[in-house]
């Protein structure tokens, strides 16, 4: 995990110098995984019950929208910290939901107005590193279907270890916690 740690730390530390108000969060070294098969059972069971009861066009781009409506519950199904963590993912060395750092720095600015929301995606990062991505299937089945080809429906998400060379999606951390959409102004 040693991409993924250096990113997520870097992350942290842009999003501090940005005013971001983020909440203690310790990366845990060699901890076990606390996506047991039991505990994704559960988080499936209610993502199932919130999220992929609805239309593929209520899940599809909202990232933003269920990773903070469900942060809590995930925290508390897995007894651990929960970050909200934004930037972009890359499938076959292409940029999704890609925006550079030069340009997200305008998004803080006093005058700045509200952002398309497509140019970041949001996942939850777990104290050891593990990732779960709620929205990324029904958002690019939406988009280009091919990527996933063979996942017969939008119902799923993402739970890994971002570092697994066998991942299909790499993820890219920018900035972490809830307080950068009100510091972008893309929450009021």
């Amino acid at each position: 995990m040693i991409r993924y740690r250096k990113e997520l730390i870097e992350a942290i530390k842009r999003s501090e110098q940005k005013s971001i108000d983020i909440s203690d969060f310790y990366i845990e070294s060699n901890s076990k995984p606390y996506l047991s098969f039991d505990k994704k059972k559960e988080l499936f069971k209610l993502f199932d019950s919130k999220v992929y009861c609805n239309p593929i066009e209520q899940v599809a781009g909202k990232c933003l929208d269920w990773n903070v409506k469900l942060q809590d519950q995930i925290s508390s199904i897995l007894s651990c910290d929960a970050l909200l963590t934004f930037g972009y993912i890359e499938i076959h060395e292409s940029k999704i939901f890609y925006t550079p750092l030069e340009e997200m720095d305008k998004w803080f600015a006093p005058n700045t107005i509200m952002k398309p929301l497509n140019e970041i995606h949001a996942w939850i990062t777990l104290p050891s590193l593990e990732v779960i991505d709620i929205t990324v299937i029904a958002s690019i089945k939406h988009i280009n279907n091919e990527n996933f080809q063979n996942v017969p429906n939008y119902k799923h998400c993402i739970v890994c270890d971002p570092e697994d060379p066998g991942n299909t999606i790499i993820y890219k951390p920018l900035f972490v916690g809830i307080d950068f959409l009100f510091k972008t102004k893309m929450a009021v």
